[in-house]
């Protein structure tokens, strides 16, 4: 069915790569005349960044070392740019994901566009088929398509969604579930409980809720959540249960769903540890979960929130979350340190957000340069750490509190005016192209936060292009047990298909109609 998707050369070379991985995979190494053969990982690690390219690793690897250095070797006054001495760096200050023994890329496109949706960039990791823009792992004519975390489960594996987006949002829903549309995750949330996702973490509660309890989403009466536990779940249903989570000593057949938020998980910067935990601890906690029989598992790991930092150009928000991704990079690689035979780590990114450059010059301004002091000052994201209420004395407090800035120049002033005075006449949708901006603003924030958002952006010299997703090329490691094969540049489909020919799996087989 799947195969009909494609053209001839398009099959021919997909079938050339599977044979090759599965040959390679399966041939004899001669070594003092015995035959050794090759395994396939019990372990398997599938991180995936969203929104996360090599601009967004580069930045944040550059504001750890500047952050972590005792004294910057010059400033911006002196230099044009404020930075640290590389002769001094050291392999820790490198991010982890750059520390991985292999390195390559993808391209992003979808079935039908160069700049792709989540839908289309996560169904391509997942199944290993291009689709069409808001599709979750089905093709183009709404054909579900087999999932390597779902044909892993129904060879035993044991099996993990983690995330700090909703748990049922496009990247997680692509592993684990098949929908027309990725707005539909009411449907998502009901299918992973068919089919037996044993670890579930990140935001969403309102999917799983009965359209009868305040602040559900769903247009049934449903009870997910009691559903879940009837199934043998172990249900964590708020940031009420968030103790009751860290606390939870899962056995060997221990399922667990944990959803701290309505929506979204907290943005790194603005995270609450009491009331979430991070996404390095949610990894550890998936670990400890999957791990508790002899089964082995897949888990996917989304970096949620990068992406919709970067949609709205928040420089520090993106900064703190691509750090956050990181950290539970790390968590997989202290795993693969005790079964170095039995794991492997893949960390890729979707798609790119945000146009995101390290060198922002408007006019005739020409330099290069990059500042990235300010940052440091910034406490919250433009999105969720800041609101504007209609006080514009509290505005300009909130500037110098949370956004580290308390020596606004004149044209700065006038661009927070231009966007109070729009706010307050036609409400937080308007968009700051109605006043002569020329920045970007994602469709979900407020002309104020936009504003924000470009003039903290601007004093480090960060540019962005757009508020949406670019086609570019984005960067792929990997590590551990058959990582070679990640090497070079990839197509995403081939991620997901490699993925698939290394644990034995078939992609094309058809699962059950929607």
């Amino acid at each position: 069915m799947c195969k009909a998707l494609f053209g001839k050369k398009k099959i021919l070379s997909l079938l050339v790569l599977v044979l090759f991985v599965t040959f390679m995979m399966g041939s004899a190494a001669f070594a003092n005349g015995t035959v050794a053969q090759a395994e396939s990982p019990k372990y398997v690690f599938y991180f995936i960044g969203d929104g996360m390219a090599s601009a967004h690793t580069t930045l944040a690897e550059f504001y750890t070392q500047f952050e972590n250095k005792e004294e910057v070797t010059h400033s911006y006054e002196d230099m044009g740019e404020s930075f640290i001495d590389h002769e001094a760096e050291e392999p820790g200050d490198r991010l982890t994901m750059h520390q991985l023994d292999v390195h390559g890329s993808t391209r992003t496109t979808g079935s039908d566009t160069i700049v792709p949706g989540s839908g289309q960039t996560a169904t391509a990791l997942a199944t290993g088929i291009k689709t069409s823009r808001n599709a979750i792992s089905v093709d183009p004519d709404g054909n579900p398509l087999e999932t390597v975390l779902l044909a892993a489960n129904k060879q035993g594996m044991n099996t993990g969604l983690i995330s700090t987006a909703r748990v049922t949002h496009a990247t997680p829903g692509a592993f684990g579930a098949n929908v027309l549309d990725r707005s539909m995750e009411n449907e998502i949330a009901e299918q992973y409980l068919e089919n037996n996702i044993d670890f579930l973490a990140g935001g969403g509660y309102r999917h799983f809720l009965p359209q009868t309890v305040e602040g559900s989403s769903r247009e049934d009466d449903r009870d997910l959540f009691r559903e879940y536990e009837e199934a043998g779940y172990a249900v964590f249903r708020s940031a009420e249960d968030t103790q009751s989570f860290r606390d939870y000593q899962p056995s060997a057949d221990s399922k667990i769903l944990y959803t701290p938020n309505r929506t979204h998980m907290q943005y790194e910067i603005d995270r609450v540890d009491s009331e979430e935990p991070s996404l390095a601890e949610l990894t550890e906690k998936g670990i400890e979960a999957l791990t508790a029989n002899d089964n082995g598992f897949i888990v996917m790991v989304e970096g949620g929130r990068i992406d919709h930092a970067a949609h709205n150009n928040d420089v520090a928000g993106t900064i703190y979350d691509t750090l956050a991704f990181d950290d539970s990079i790390a968590v997989a690689l202290d795993f693969y340190e005790q079964y170095p035979d039995e794991t492997l780590i893949i960390v890729v990114g979707d798609h790119e957000t945000g146009g995101l450059s390290l060198n922002n010059c408007e006019g005739m301004e020409y330099d290069y340069f990059l500042d990235l002091e300010p940052v440091t000052r910034v406490q919250g994201s433009v999105e969720e750490g800041f609101a504007y209420t209609g006080d514009r004395d509290q505005l300009f407090a909130d500037m110098e509190n949370i956004f580290g800035i308390d020596d606004l120049k004149d044209f700065e002033i006038e661009m927070l005016e231009n966007a109070m005075d729009l706010e307050d006449a036609e409400g937080v949708e308007a968009d700051v192209a109605d006043f002569g901006a020329y920045w970007p603003q994602a469709p979900w924030i407020s002309p104020t936060q936009a504003t924000i958002a470009h003039i903290t952006s601007r004093r480090s010299k960060i540019g962005w292009s757009t508020s949406s997703h670019t086609g570019s090329t984005i960067p792929m490691a990997a590590h551990g047990v058959n990582a070679e094969y990640f090497d070079g540049a990839l197509d995403n489909t081939d991620v997901g298909q490699l993925t698939a020919a290394i644990l034995g799996l078939e992609l094309d087989v058809e699962v059950p109609a929607l």
